[in-house]
């Protein structure tokens, strides 16, 4: 959906998003890209059924003169919805949209900052790798291996950079702070200095403002035409000084006289010996003809033969003299000089793992203003702040790239710092049961039963606690399908649970979890009410040992 109102639309987007957002707060779960996407870039934006009906609502009071256009194809029901409400869109064809920024235009933009943010062994980890080599060296089809040699390389050369954000780290850890060092002079005594240190985000930020530098032998541009010039020019000053110019043959001590230049630029000359002979017309055109065709004269054999090849009938031996002169200057005036060239600086990206588990605002501190695009250095808003510690001014350039993970099972994207969210593209990665359809293990289902535990924990839960895929990639028999779950699918439900078998039962079934009797007597004398407990239903699970394929299919396939 666009509008006619270019320069404000961004703006108009913005206005109706946050008015949508005052109508349901369950919204900014349910439309994060859309968000991301309708706030950056202008152009089309296709409908969205959680958030359009409030954006056009309050478009449409606002802005009484908003011209809605929708696609033909993916616009039927928005389309629909306005002539409803008596909006009359404008319906173009989605093959005439190519000129704006369409949705597929806008995804295929890498944002600056992004965190990518789902349930566990969702691929997240692997994906910020991947989108990370893909900035620095270009999209096109890689291998899950090519894809881990080009990130080591770029980790190496320092352009990628991993960090983790936890409790402890500090604003003096990521951007400066004062470090103790200890300092031992010539007398072994030691004594303690402190120093300030750079943090990792400032340390990627200087590093991404080096420029590389190029050098490049080249040859100065003496040619041709340079030395035809320099020729006539002597000559002439030969004749206004009344001295005759000589050029030498390929006689021994014999030479040809320069008489005149003409009109056309042409030359005259006569043999030296014999002031009686004809003048010799050399033409420019013919002698550039020839110097094209012999830059090298030691290389002609036969100079008659070998000149009217080119240039037909000539006095070979008058334009012979003329392109040793031209050749001899050439090869004295094309010298070799250095060329310094300075390329754009490289694209860097940092790369925070569990973005959530660290206190955000502490960590960025005054910064934070400057991860937008706009405030970035080089930009028409850019902002420098003064730091603290060393006094220095200090920008985010525009070739630095931020990604961040967040595991939606420990901290939820709404819990997350304002500032940090309206900074930051969010892109969900959801568990995706298809990557195990071609699978190598085929005597259990491992599609349906991803799908099958995924569908009981977004009811139990919801959808953030789901299984990711990952965890099953590569599985090629039972026993590593039993180690999976023992290691990792099991504890992960019990943390979910918070140790209430119960209910792994519903997400596993009878083959996993069962019922034991509760023997446990408590004693009669103590006063605390304990009647209760000896009802108590008591779960365990089955016995590693015995999981077999049939353990697994009745999960998705009961009897």
């Amino acid at each position: 959906m666009i509008g006619n109102l270019d320069n404000q639309e961004a703006l108009i987007w913005k206005e109706a998003l946050d008015y949508a957002y005052k109508q349901d707060v369950n919204l900014w779960k349910k439309t994060r890209n859309f968000v991301n996407y309708a706030i950056e870039f202008k152009g089309v934006l296709y409908p969205n059924k959680f958030i359009i009906h409030y954006c056009i609502e309050y478009i449409e009071k606002t802005y009484p003169d908003f011209e809605f256009v929708v696609p033909d194809v993916v616009g039927k029901e928005l389309n629909a919805y306005l002539q409803r409400k008596g909006a009359n869109p404008v319906v173009i064809k989605e093959t005439n949209i190519k000129a704006k920024n369409t949705m597929s235009d806008i995804v295929n933009k890498i944002p600056l900052n992004q965190i990518l943010f789902g349930a566990p062994g969702t691929g997240k980890t692997y994906n910020t790798k991947r989108i990370a080599v893909e900035i620095i060296n270009g999209e096109k089809q890689r291998t899950r291996e090519e894809i881990n040699t080009e990130y080591e390389d770029l980790v190496n050369t320092k352009q990628i950079v991993f960090t983790t954000f936890h409790q402890s780290l500090s604003y003096e850890d990521f951007i400066e702070g004062i470090k103790p060092i200890i300092f031992e002079d010539s007398d072994e005594n030691k004594s303690v200095v402190y120093e300030i240190k750079n943090g990792i985000f400032k340390d990627l930020c200087q590093q991404a403002q080096i420029q590389s530098k190029v050098i490049k032998n080249e040859i100065e541009n003496y040619d041709f035409n340079s030395a035809w010039n320099d020729l006539v020019e002597e000559i002439n000053s030969f004749i206004q000084n009344e001295k005759i110019y000589e050029l030498p043959i390929l006689t021994l001590n014999k030479s040809l006289n320069v008489t005149e230049v003409t009109n056309n630029g042409n030359l005259r000359l006569k043999p030296k010996s014999n002031a009686e002979a004809l003048e010799y017309t050399v033409s420019y055109n013919r002698a550039k003809k020839l110097q094209e065709a012999f830059p090298d004269l030691t290389l002609v054999k036969n100079i008659d033969k070998e000149f009217r090849s080119v240039i037909g009938g000539s006095n070979s031996t008058a334009y012979w003299s003329v392109l040793n002169y031209i050749n001899n200057k050439i090869s004295s005036n094309s010298k070799s000089r250095t060329a310094e060239k300075i390329l754009p600086s490289k694209k860097h990206v940092l790369i925070v793992d569990e973005i959530n588990r660290g206190n955000v605002s502490a960590i960025f501190g005054e910064l934070i203003t400057l991860l937008e695009e706009d405030k970035r250095k080089g930009n028409k808003e850019q902002t420098e702040v003064i730091l603290p510690y060393s006094n220095e001014k200090f920008s985010v350039p525009n070739n630095v790239y931020l990604i961040g993970t967040m595991n939606t099972a420990d901290r939820s994207v709404e819990a997350l710092d304002t500032a940090l969210r309206r900074r930051f593209s969010f892109i969900e990665m959801q568990p995706n049961p298809e990557i195990l359809s071609n699978s190598e293990y085929k005597d259990v289902d491992l599609k349906q039963l991803l799908t099958t535990i995924n569908q009981r924990i977004e009811v139990l839960i919801d959808k953030d606690h789901q299984i990711g895929h990952s965890y099953f990639i590569g599985i090629q028999n039972l026993e590593e399908l039993k180690l999976v779950f023992k290691d990792k699918i099991i504890p992960l439900l019990e943390e979910y649970f918070y140790g209430d078998f119960g209910k792994i039962g519903l997400v596993l079934g009878a083959s996993f979890i069962y019922q034991e009797e509760n023997t446990a007597k408590f004693p009669k004398n103590f006063p605390y009410e304990n009647d209760f407990l000896e009802d108590k239903k008591v779960y365990r699970f089955t016995s590693f040992e015995n999981w077999n394929e049939q353990t697994f299919i009745s999960v998705y396939k009961e009897d």
